[in-house]
């Protein structure tokens, strides 16, 4: 299902440093006049394709002290288009361009030591050069500085550093700086919160052609945030944000027609909008889009088509995209069933803190299922999982602490996690919970809590806890006894898959005579592993005697 539209945080933006490929011969010293002749010389032959010829011009430039010279004379052995690519030289050349204050020569310096070749990488050196950058007027190397900052990378209180950052890149007309700016006054990050001041900077980023600018005053009016909700203009500004090429606007352009908000219901269009979001290499559009093919939205369910959507959004750094791509590995929908490359898939969704990723290949470990059986394993990653915001992690921890498998077993923790994951709704949670009352493990009986515990999990449709409902109704514990209503729960526990429930439902309607009932309920039961209903079902349904011999 589409995630619904959500603010815009923008990662820096690498300059883009790309020469045409060619190749050709040039003899002599290079024929021109001074540096700035022969850069541009050197650049026009570079256009061209004559890379070979470009190059001495271009140092003859450099060498002359001129910035634009030394810069691509660097852009050209970093690429290596038509001369051997040199990273010593590339880097020689753009930091003797940026000591001459070619902002551009900083900025890609930055972007090379912050995210080009492994060897090189050094966030300390981006920085410099990213700050030299903003210093000589490169908005977008104040966003670079800024996103350090956010991050804690210049070893100081980021956030207040931060704010300054975007704010000097707004005012020097990057429009990503006012929209950061902007998300900062929104959700008071190193500022007083303050939405209009969002607004007006959102407002200014988007009217630069930044998209996300655009996308965030539509998620103030799909959600009311500082104005009344107005879907007709949500609408409006996230088709502007996609127009300008965010594929975060495209998505929830595409979220707004699948569920119908402020526009008809259309699966169709959802999908286009939300293939444009992918196609803009936008991760969760790529997962929303899956997502319609395995719900079959719009479209015949289609799981194999799924698995490439999720595959993008994974290498595009989805953790969501990941943990799907295990899920699908290790349930064999839409390729085939494998246990070991699930839990890698799950690995890399926890690695990017994804706690569903985490429980998961806690589940692996627990079960042995692709990996090693290790309780200690299991549990170390149900921790994880729970503390980034996984219920099913919360609940699986504490059933390991209430059995005392890999951990020492403590029902007073264990409570604690199933109350957490129940909080969060996780019906199987609610169950355990409610077991312990029950039972006054850890604590006193208390089967008005049970029975509330149970009731909530039975309206999470957790089979379980529906079952129980319907045995503390059947035996009066705790309650009247009221064989209707609790004939009503073990009916809904079937419903769901509950085979407790089902064999109970089935032996009901032995007793009372109803041997066609009896038999559907029994055969539900014995399918889903419950052996003593294979048995009575076996005796309800003699076997057919041979047929006569003429």
């Amino acid at each position: 299902m589409p995630r619904l539209a959500v603010f815009s945080r923008m990662a820096a933006l690498i300059t883009a440093i790309v020469m045409s490929s060619g190749s050709g011969a040039f003899a002599g010293e290079p024929d021109c006049s001074s540096g700035q002749d022969c850069a541009e010389k050197g650049i026009a032959i570079g256009r061209e394709g004559d890379f070979v010829k470009a190059e001495p011009l271009l140092r003859k430039a450099c060498d002359l002290d001129n910035a634009l010279g030394c810069y691509k004379l660097g852009v050209m052995y970093w690429n290596g288009n038509g001369i051997e690519r040199s990273i010593p030289e590339a880097l020689t050349g753009m930091e003797k361009g940026c000591r001459l204050r070619h902002a551009e020569a900083c900025q890609s310096l930055g972007d090379l030591y912050l995210m080009g070749d492994q060897e090189i990488r050094n966030i300390a050196r981006a920085a410099t050069f990213y700050s030299s950058a903003c210093d000589l007027g490169s908005g977008a190397a104040c966003l670079s500085m800024g996103r350090l900052a956010g991050q804690g990378a210049l070893g100081q209180e980021g956030r207040e550093q931060e704010a300054q950052y975007y704010e000097k890149s707004c005012k020097l007309d990057h429009g990503m700086g006012c929209v950061n700016l902007g998300y900062l006054y929104a959700e008071g990050i190193g500022r007083k919160p303050d939405l209009s001041r969002a607004e007006f900077l959102y407002d200014k980023g988007c009217g630069m052609g930044a998209g996300e600018g655009c996308n965030n005053i539509g998620v103030m009016y799909e959600h009311g945030r500082g104005k009344d909700p107005d879907l007709a203009k949500a609408r409006s500004f996230y088709e502007q944000a996609c127009s300008l090429g965010s594929g975060l606007g495209c998505s929830n352009l595409g979220a707004l027609y699948y569920y119908g908000r402020g526009v008809p219901q259309d699966y169709g269009k959802a999908g286009e909008y939300l293939e444009q979001a992918c196609g803009l290499d936008f991760g969760p559009g790529c997962v929303n889009l899956g997502h319609l093919f395995e719900e079959g939205a719009g479209r015949k369910q289609d799981f194999p088509s799924a698995v490439p959507l999720y595959e993008k959004a994974c290498g595009l750094g989805d953790s969501q995209g990941c943990v799907l791509l295990g899920y699908y590995f290790e349930r064999g929908l839409g390729l085939p069933r494998d246990a070991a490359k699930a839990g890698e898939y799950y690995e890399q969704g926890c690695r990017m803190d994804d706690g569903l990723g985490c429980s998961n290949l806690g589940n692996l470990y627990l079960n042995g299922d692709g990996a090693p059986q290790d309780n200690a394993k299991a549990g170390e990653y149900f921790e994880k999982g729970c503390r980034l915001g996984s219920f099913e992690g919360c609940s699986n921890l504490g059933v390991m602490y209430e059995q005392g498998r890999g951990v020492k077993a403590d029902l007073a923790r264990a409570g604690e996690l199933y109350e957490k994951a129940c909080a969060g709704d996780y019906g199987i949670a609610c169950c355990n919970l409610g077991n312990l009352f029950l039972s006054g493990k850890g604590g006193s009986q208390d089967y008005s809590k049970a029975l509330s515990l149970y009731d909530k999990a039975c309206r999470l449709d957790n089979g379980q806890g529906c079952n129980n409902l319907g045995y503390l109704f059947w035996t009066g514990s705790g309650v009247s006894k009221d064989p209707d209503k609790a004939l009503g729960y073990s009916r809904r526990a079937c419903d769901l898959d509950n085979p407790e429930a089902c064999a109970f439902m089935g032996k009901v309607a032995l007793k009372r005579e109803n041997r066609e009932e009896a038999a559907l309920f029994l055969d539900k039961a014995c399918a889903l592993g419950e052996q003593e209903s294979c048995g009575l079902l076996k005796e309800l349904q003699p076997e057919t005697p041979p047929a006569k011999q003429d």
